[in-house]
C-alpha cells in the first residue's frame, strides 16, 4: 500500500488551490483501481503534517490545526480501526516534519517550520509500545 497524507489540490473552474485534510490510500496489488479516501486527519493536525507509517499504524505530527495554528500534536491511528489516538506532545509546533519511528521505540521528528524559520531541530518521543488496534477503539 502507498498513502498520501494531505496536500494541496486546484479546485476545479476556480482560481487557488484547495489544501486536503484526507489520506489517501492505494494498494499495489489493485493500481487500476486508483487512489481512494482511506480516513480524514485529524482537526488538530489538519495540513502539512509529517507522517510515517510503521506495521498496522499511521503516525502524523506537526502541520496546522484546523484553525491555522502551528500544531505540536501527535496521533496514531490504527490503519485497521481507522481511529486517531493522541500521543506525547512535540515540544516545538512545526509544519512539515519528517517522522519517523525508531527500531528502540523513539518517536523522531526533524526539522519543519516554526512560523517563522525552517527548523533543524530533532525532537524525540518515546514510546514504549504502539497502542493496540483494540486500545485504539477505547
Amino acid at each position: 500500500e502507498i498513502f498520501q497524507v494531505g496536500g494541496i489540490s486546484q479546485l476545479e473552474g476556480k482560481q487557488g488551490n484547495a489544501r486536503l485534510s484526507r489520506i489517501y490510500r492505494i494498494q499495489i496489488e489493485s493500481v487500476a483501481l486508483g487512489w481512494t479516501v482511506f480516513s480524514e486527519t485529524p482537526p488538530e493536525c489538519r495540513y502539512y503534517v509529517g507522517a510515517h507509517v510503521v506495521s498496522d499504524h499511521m503516525i502524523i505530527a506537526g502541520g496546522y490545526s484546523k484553525g491555522w495554528s502551528y500544531s505540536k500534536y501527535v496521533f496514531v491511528m490504527s490503519r485497521e480501526q481507522q481511529t486517531w489516538r493522541r500521543l506525547p506532545d512535540m515540544m516545538t509546533a512545526v509544519t512539515f516534519p519528517s517522522v519517523l519511528l525508531t527500531s528502540n521505540r523513539k518517536l523522531i521528528a526533524i526539522g519543519g517550520h516554526n512560523g517563522t524559520n525552517w527548523s533543524n531541530i530533532v525532537q524525540q518521543v518515546n514510546m514504549p509500545s504502539l497502542p493496540s488496534a483494540s486500545s485504539l477503539s477505547q
